[in-house]
């Protein structure tokens, strides 16, 4: 199948196998709708169908009720469902179908036209993507990258707990000093002088000797 300047254009809506496997089935199941109309001699007309076969024949310029182009999209949907190169996407959640179109949009523009999608489910990655092809894995998962780096994540959480230690033992002195504070003695008070004035009573004169000596004579 040739990448360039291809003949059949793919819908980027077409992502899997499944999808390829749907639109030959619809595509079987109007051809017999149209045989019997031709047989009852009704006339051709098309009957509801699905988005993803109507954007087919749009994105390919078939005229769904003209036998050959029938025809050429059913081998061109079989050359795809035989040969195309088909990669296998593991995410650890359902991806949504907007990103699912832009990654398919790019391996298309870049790898292969015709190239088709395996979403697949693996939560066990945590987070980012594990793609596979016939002969390669490219692990890109957040389990895969804590693995390489195992060593620079324990050497992290090592210093992390040696900063943690470091804040306790800070918060703990830092308590420690604030209960000394507050549970020290105050000093004694110092007596005020008193301001009244001292008072000192007189003490009276002893009588002269002279005295009592006249008294005698």
């Amino acid at each position: 199948m040739p990448d360039a300047n291809p003949t059949f254009v793919l819908p980027v809506a077409v992502v899997g196998s499944a999808d390829v496997n749907r639109l030959q089935l619809e595509l079987e199941a109007l051809e017999d709708y149209l045989r019997q109309r031709q047989q009852t001699g009704q006339p051709l007309k098309l009957p509801k169908m699905s988005r993803l076969l109507e954007n087919l024949a749009e994105q390919n310029s078939a005229d769904l009720l003209v036998q050959a182009d029938r025809d050429r999209l059913e081998a061109f949907l079989k050359a795809v469902q035989q040969h195309a190169p088909t990669i296998h996407f593991s995410f650890a959640a359902e991806p949504s179908a907007a990103f699912t179109q832009k990654v398919l949009t790019w391996l298309r523009s870049n790898i292969s036209s015709y190239i088709l999608l395996q979403i697949g489910l693996q939560p066990t990655i945590a987070a980012g993507c594990v793609v596979r092809t016939t002969n390669k894995i490219f692990d890109m998962s957040l389990r895969q990258y804590l693995d390489n780096n195992r060593q620079l994540l324990m050497d992290a959480l090592h210093n992390l707990k040696l900063e943690e230690e470091k804040a306790a033992e800070a918060r703990r002195q830092a308590e420690i000093e604030r209960i000394a504070k507050t549970t020290q003695p105050k000093p004694a008070p110092k007596p005020e002088a008193s301001s009244a004035p001292v008072t000192v009573a007189a003490v009276p004169a002893a009588p002269s000797s002279g005295g009592f000596a006249g008294c005698a004579g």
